[in-house]
């Protein structure tokens, strides 16, 4: 299962606290939590001194003292680079782990990222089980959104237009739409944000017009990996293809010199029916919260 965040903005939650306050056990016993509930978490510790990046002894060790700026060491199922650089931050480490739904970050107490302070002996901490329905929902907040429009058309070929509300069937797609069938692209989707950023370039084009199926705010879909799985009341959907190429002749190409869809639209497969309306909340699930 891969549920993750949009890899320019991660999601981060900080644990911090002085030396021996009982950062590394929560963390440890968070990471334990999370992944129980369906969550892929990372790790990245911030350290305020220098520190011996490799463990002494092995050949990447010596490689590096004798004067690799860099090291590697790679197998079948995992890797570790070492490099000497300066004014790395977080966000250049968290595109190291583009599947992770959630990186907890040991330290950085004066960040902006929301975070749990240890004060162990002096404060006992809090609750393992709460601390996680804390990061939980917070996680979830940020990969809420929400229905736009919903387009359909009865031909292919044909402009698809807005409806208030639409019946979707279980592996099928949206009622009456010429693009539902039994096939992996039952549903396309596009973010509301990228529309309205190709109207703001003088393109005045209707929702429908990319050939979009539902217009969700919220989301840079681009950026969420194959097998991501969205709620919409009682319907689940699973992400199945990212982007497409414009088909002949596509009018919006030839009017503007450029369309959105082929890299900005993802489609789905319906894996639950049921119905969506205008303004209804659109959300991405982990398997725990599957029907």
């Amino acid at each position: 299962m891969h549920l993750s965040f949009d890899v320019k903005h991660p999601f981060f939650y900080c644990i911090c606290g002085y030396k021996n306050s009982g950062k590394t056990t929560l963390i440890t016993k968070l990471i334990s939590i999370l992944k129980e509930r369906g969550y892929r978490v990372a790790v990245i510790k911030h350290d305020g001194h220098d520190f011996e990046s490799d463990v002494p002894g092995t050949d990447s060790w010596r490689h590096q003292k004798a004067g690799a700026y860099g090291t590697a060491v790679f197998s079948g199922q995992r890797m570790m680079v070492t490099k000497e650089c300066r004014d790395i931050n977080e966000e250049q480490l968290a595109a190291f782990f583009p599947e992770a739904d959630i990186i907890l970050i040991e330290g950085l107490k004066h960040s902006s990222y929301p975070k749990y302070v240890c004060g162990y002996p002096e404060k006992m901490p809090m609750d393992v089980e709460r601390l996680a329905d804390q990061i939980e929902r917070l996680w979830k907040g940020k990969h809420m959104g929400t229905v736009h429009a919903i387009c359909i058309s009865e031909k292919k070929g044909t402009q698809k237009y807005e409806i208030p509300e639409v019946k979707v069937i279980e592996d099928f797609g949206l009622e009456n739409d010429a693009h539902a069938g039994k096939w992996h692209r039952q549903v396309s989707l596009l973010g509301l944000e990228r529309i309205e950023e190709f109207r703001a370039r003088g393109a005045d084009i209707p929702f429908g017009a990319f050939g979009e199926n539902l217009v969700i705010s919220g989301f840079d879909f681009k950026f969420l990996p194959i097998g991501t799985k969205f709620q919409c009341n009682d319907v689940v959907l699973e992400l199945t293809q990212i982007g497409k190429e414009c088909h002949h002749g596509c009018q919006i190409r030839r009017q503007m010199g450029d369309c959105i869809m082929p890299r900005e639209g993802v489609f789905c497969k319906v894996l639950k029916g049921g119905t969506i309306r205008k303004n209804d909340n659109f959300s991405v699930i982990t398997e725990k919260d599957q029907p």
